[in-house]
């Protein structure tokens, strides 16, 4: 059926015909009711009674409705008229890849760009349990605003069986078409019969498609490789003169190295690509995310141009072939098999490697603030301990296998014995040892805010048990912790992240002062036998510092800093020299994610510090951004009752502040003093705040009750020896819920707001639970809880009396009530970007759910203390601490082998 000029489809008309394919026609239109440019797609005529083929468009137009993503192209609507099925979807001005392809390969930098968002597409997809099953050059649209991902019409949801997804593609695929794909008329028994589920284009589909397999999300990324390649070297990376050899191409041969099309693609693009046309499913890339990691890192560290120095440096052929596995394999196999292997056949002096180590699949890493665990080499540089999700995970670096270490829940801090066989961490409350290949960790003694820690070659361990103190020793076999330092308050407020020098009597350590007195602030010299030694200031910096084979590595702002340091003379000498820019400056607890091994490797993460550098940004509820509030390093939001004030709180100084700030005037009025101030809530008449503050010269944290108009002085409402953060305030002013106990180790409590009552628990278990919120009429609680072994929402009648439930199964926390109480927000506590509602029922005294919708994605900034900073206005808005970009904790860490050619090259 042809559609002419002037023809309406409900409220759409026709334009003009933009093209065919096989499920038929494509036309421009315009939407008479929004005037707009669209795309109508219908089924052809002889087709459209085909209840399969109704039933595979119903598919594509559920499949694209439920992604909203930049770089997938929109589904606008779905009709039926006068016998006619069709979809309505954006309307793309530009070529498709195919057709660009037909002029040649594309510049690497614009490859690496659309292979970014088109790989970002396909993770949300994925993530979605959509496989696409049809990717391809002439289902890629390259506009003015990117890539777009297009035509679903393959795509299915996974889970479904083979049969269910059977097809038969030769009545739906015109044979002239030479992007279409062909089933091949084969007889007996062999996997290309019109009854094996051969679905995709031939050229561009994975071995188990092929074989009449299931695909899944590992089979679109197979076809993503072969569009990267061909992309690159403007040739297909399967080919054949026939369907048949094309397939028997895909099955058995691989396809030419890019290197030799093309000289100038780099190692590490070229692993990306190759791993991902592995044709064993379980040794691809396991998803679209890591490799939009690999590749946002190719691009950022230019390792498919640049030679200059800093950066990944070309490798010599000659050291190429000396290596065991080949340095080039060291490269490319971002921190895999040859890594280790590679580096103890020691590189040219003037040859400085860089390879990626992406987080475990479908967990951040766990980077930043109290409850963070940095990533740390071993003395021998053969392994990595670092966070992630919940868990303290162990890497090595030789053959790239990565686990969680059993009995490390919520652990922090992690430092290594000298021997790089056990690691100490904190947990619970206290410091912990444990051997990486089994064992339970043993606790040692208290710790309940920690600060870091080093292990000695005598056996000593160094560590600071409190946010504001002083550091200690303990024996590893354990006994009885013992000062090491004393804090001066004249200068100071605490010392932290210390680590032992090589004679293991000296060390170094960071002393900073709360209060913003700067001038003494930076890494000092400490030493075990020189007791009361009040330590001699080495290097001016406000983070950690590490020491390794004659230099001291730190921070200043987002640059990692290199300076000789002579053991002998303890000093600094020369100049500082920077390694490396944008690495992560924990400006919150005053730590830099870097670590360094004896053999001259170093990792380190890049990114802002979510908490000194997110920006306060208000949204709707499908993800439009309506605008920002106030200036960057604001975090903990929470709006008064009437809309119109935002009580937060600003990080990236020496002590974060509780503030309000004035939507209509700008103004802003702070709360807390001189002492350290945090989660603030509203009363709900509007006229108070409650908040977290932690006075001068203490570690402890307590629960106070100020005027919002700053008025008056802080009230303290309960004194006891835990911390106390509150969470919300109940609608009849009686009750405010807070956290109690340490980050990583709370609980959740009442405290009545009259005078003489006591507090009392709420949820109080072996688990971790927190951030507890009133619903809208205060008969119920949505908390977070770590029952289940990752973070999940619950909810429970207040104040106890009933069964509590689980609304969410796959990773979410932070609740947060929509004001009609019919629906509760929360964050993906897997990928913590995607910002989730579930339906929520509570009538009659009970509890009723459904599966929640994902409203849209943004990287959303941690807080210091707890989790996501954002909250819920009145009028349905969302304001949310984001980063603009992909957290931290999502993006590869950075590993570099022989970071010193920096240095003497």
């Amino acid at each position: 059926m042809s559609l002419a000029s002037g023809t309406r489809l409900g409220p759409h008309e026709i334009i003009a015909p933009l093209g065919a394919g096989g499920m038929g026609e494509v036309y421009r239109a315009r939407d008479t009711r929004l005037d707009r440019s669209v795309a109508i797609k219908i089924l052809h005529s002889h087709l459209s009674s085909n209840p399969d083929l109704k039933v595979r468009l119903d598919r594509e137009a559920r499949a694209i409705s439920s992604l909203q993503h930049p770089h997938i192209c929109v589904l606008h609507d779905i009709g039926h008229q006068d016998g006619i099925d069709y979809l309505v979807m954006e309307f793309l001005e530009g070529e498709t890849l195919a057709d660009r392809l037909r002029k040649g390969p594309l510049p690497v930098e614009q490859a690496i760009k659309i292979g970014i968002e088109i790989a970002d597409a396909l993770d949300k997809a994925h993530r979605r349990g959509i496989v696409h099953r049809d990717l391809k050059p002439g289902n890629i649209m390259l506009t003015s605003g990117g890539a777009k991902l297009m035509d679903f019409g393959l795509a299915k949801p996974v889970g479904l069986t083979p049969a269910a997804s059977t097809e038969i593609i030769n009545s739906l695929f015109s044979p002239s078409s030479p992007t279409s794909p062909l089933a091949v008329p084969t007889g007996g028994t062999t996997p290309l019969t019109v009854a094996g589920t051969i679905i995709g284009t031939f050229q561009y589909m994975a071995p188990e498609q092929i074989d009449g397999r299931e695909a899944d999300a590992r089979s679109d990324i197979f076809s993503f490789g072969a569009v990267l390649y061909e992309v690159l070297t403007g040739k297909r990376a399967f080919e054949g003169k026939s369907q048949i050899s094309v397939a028997s191409a895909i099955l058995e041969k691989d396809p030419e190295p890019i290197s030799t099309v093309r000289q100038q693609i780099s190692p590490a693009l070229e692993h990306v690509i190759s791993r991902a046309l592995v044709k064993d499913p379980d040794k691809r890339w396991q998803s679209a995310g890591d490799i939009c990691a690999e590749l946002e890192w190719v691009a950022s560290s230019r390792a498919a141009v640049s030679t200059s120095e800093g950066s990944v440096t070309a490798i010599p052929r000659g050291a190429r072939k000396r290596s065991l596995l080949g340095i080039v394999t060291v490269v490319a196999a971002v921190a895999l098999t040859a890594l280790a292997i590679g580096l103890w056949r020691k590189p040219p002096a003037s040859t400085r490697l860089v390879a990626s180590i992406p987080p475990p699949e479908d967990t951040p890493f766990q980077l930043i603030g109290d409850v963070g665990a940095p990533p740390v080499l071993s003395p021998d540089g053969l392994s990595l301990v670092f966070g992630a999700g919940d868990h303290i995970w162990i890497r090595s670096l030789e053959s790239g296998e990565a686990h969680p270490l059993e009995g490390t829940e919520n652990g922090t801090f992690p430092f290594w014995s000298p021997d790089s066989r056990r690691i100490a961490f904190f947990s619970a409350g206290k410091l912990r040892v444990m051997d990486v290949v089994g064992g339970a960790p043993v606790p040692l003694c208290d710790a309940s805010n920690p600060r870091g820690g080093s292990w000695s070659a005598r056996g000593a361990l160094l560590f600071t048990p409190n946010i504001r103190d002083g550091l200690y020793q303990i024996p590893a076999s354990g006994g009885t912790p013992v000062a090491v330092t004393k804090v001066d308050t004249s200068q100071h407020s605490t010392h932290r992240w210390p680590q032992f020098l090589p004679d293991a009597d000296h060390f170094i350590y960071l002393a900073m002062n709360h209060a913003g007195q700067r001038e003494y602030s930076g890494i000092y010299l400490g030493s075990l036998s020189t007791a009361g030694w009040p330590g001699r200031l080495l290097v001016r910096t406000d983070a950690s510092a590490l020491y390794v084979s004659g230099y001291m590595l730190f921070l200043r702002k987002s640059d990692l800093m290199a300076q000789r340091f002579d053991l002998g003379r303890m000093e600094m000498q020369g100049d500082p020299v920077r390694l490396a820019e944008k690495a992560l400056n924990d400006q919150g607890i005053w730590r830099g994610a870097f670590s360094v091994s004896s053999n001259a490797l170093l990792i380190y993460a890049s990114g802002a510090n979510s908490a000194a550098e997110g920006q306060l940004t208000w949204f709707d509820v499908n993800g439009k951004v309506l605008g920002t509030l106030g200036e960057r390093g604001n975090n903990d939001p929470r709006i008064s009752p009437d809309g119109h004030k935002v009580a937060l709180v600003k990080y990236g100084g020496p002590n974060p502040e509780v503030s309000v700030f004035d939507t209509a005037n700008g103004l802003r009025t702070r709360l807390s003093t001189e002492a350290a101030g945090t989660t603030p809530v509203w009363s709900p008449d509007g006229k108070n705040i409650a908040y977290m503050v932690i006075p001068a010269n203490t570690s402890k944290a307590t629960l106070a009750v100020r005027a919002a108009d700053g008025s008056g002085e802080d009230l303290l409402l309960y004194h006891e020896d835990q911390w106390q953060s509150p969470t919300d305030w109940s609608p009849d002013g009686k009750y405010i819920l807070y956290n109690r106990g340490e980050p990583g180790a709370s609980h959740i409590y009442v405290m009545p707001v009259a005078k003489g009552d006591k507090p009392f628990p709420f949820v109080a278990t072996n688990d971790w639970e927190r951030d507890a919120v009133f619903s809208p009429d205060g008969h119920w609680v949505a908390y977070t809880s770590r029952q289940s072994g990752r973070d999940e929402i619950y909810v429970a009648p207040f104040p106890g009396a009933g069964q509590r439930a689980q609304i969410s199964s796959s990773g979410a926390g932070t609740p947060r009530w929509r004001h009609d109480g019919k629906a509760l927000y929360a964050v993906n506590a897997v990928n913590e970007e995607d910002i989730l509602e579930f339906p929520i029922n509570t009538a009659h005294g009970t509890i009723q759910t459904g599966d929640p919708k994902v409203l849209f994605r943004t990287a959303v900034g941690q807080t210091l203390l707890y989790s996501a900073g954002y909250d819920v206005a009145p009028d349905g808005r969302l304001l949310i601490n984001t980063l603009g970009e992909s957290r931290a904790g999502s993006r590869p860490l950075t590993l570099v082998a022989n970071w010193p050619a920096a240095i003497t090259h």
